[in-house]
């Protein structure tokens, strides 16, 4: 898999001066290994209930931060580029749908449910000519329900195409560890909240091994984006300091093999 990933905040310079972007932070190229589980169950070959699992481990990418001290990305201030090498994605959803046959090998489920998932990133290793141990974290969680479709096409007896389109409405949390700036407090530096939403396309194929377990070859393309927000800020002397939360933006894309269980065969086939 690899993700793309960023957000920006608003505020004022030290002389009072409101700039629009003030700060932005951009993690790019995120290359993780990612392991995928999914079970389903049918009942009456019409009611399905879903849930699928995974999580990915972040090997490889990095991460810029930039500041300005003019409107519109002009006179940057200060700008890094650092490794993000560590951390996690997670994410979990559970969906329930109504199977509608169009012909013998076609069918078509539209499905409701709800899914979360989170992002552990790292930013470390300066990449510049210092190092002073830095490791800070931003953790970021989304959460919310999925309405979307699947189409399905039967090839054959073992072999089937699966095409999935599910759209996302969601409450976006985080919370960062600033590690090496004093005057914030730790563990928890800053906080954001906000509302957006993420559409998920994906194509899916499926070889039926045993007649319960699938395995699967998935190609998946997703995008995510908040809206304006809040940024928090926790300092050290006790002052708690609020700017604007431009937005948050995800790419993600990548090909994962994985295994598929139908419960209800398998139920079927340990009775039998």
């Amino acid at each position: 898999m690899q993700d793309a990933f960023n957000w920006s905040i608003a505020g004022y310079t030290t002389d009072n001066t409101y700039i629009n972007i003030l700060s932005e932070l951009a993690w790019k190229n995120l290359k993780s290994n990612e392991i995928l589980i999914a079970g389903s169950y049918r009942f009456k070959d019409k009611l399905l209930v879903r849930a699928i699992f995974s999580k990915a481990s972040i090997y490889d990418g990095t991460v810029s931060d930039t500041d300005f001290q003019k409107s519109n990305r002009k006179d940057a201030v200060y700008s890094g580029v650092f490794e993000s090498n560590d951390g996690q994605l997670l994410s979990y959803g559970l969906t329930g749908g109504y199977c509608i046959s169009l012909t013998d090998n076609i069918s078509i489920t539209p499905f409701i449910g709800y899914g979360a998932a989170s992002q552990e990133l790292y930013i470390s290793e300066d990449k510049g000519p210092a190092n002073l141990n830095l490791q800070s974290t931003y953790d970021a969680r989304w959460l919310g329900y999925k309405v979307g479709f699947e189409m399905e096409f039967a090839i054959g007896k073992k072999l089937n195409l699966l095409n999935r389109f599910t759209y996302n409405q969601i409450d976006y949390s985080a919370d960062a560890n600033w590690n090496l700036i004093d005057v914030f407090q730790h563990p928890v530096s800053f906080t954001h909240k906000s509302k957006g939403f993420g559409i998920v396309p994906e194509v899916i194929i499926g070889y039926s091994l045993t007649p319960f377990l699938k395995a699967t070859l998935r190609g998946q393309f997703s995008y995510w984006n908040t809206g304006e927000g809040e940024d928090k800020l926790f300092l050290q002397n006790g002052q708690v300091l609020s700017t604007p939360l431009n937005k948050v933006e995800r790419k993600s894309k990548g090909i994962s093999i994985g295994l598929s269980v139908n419960l209800g065969r398998l139920l079927e086939h340990k009775q039998e």
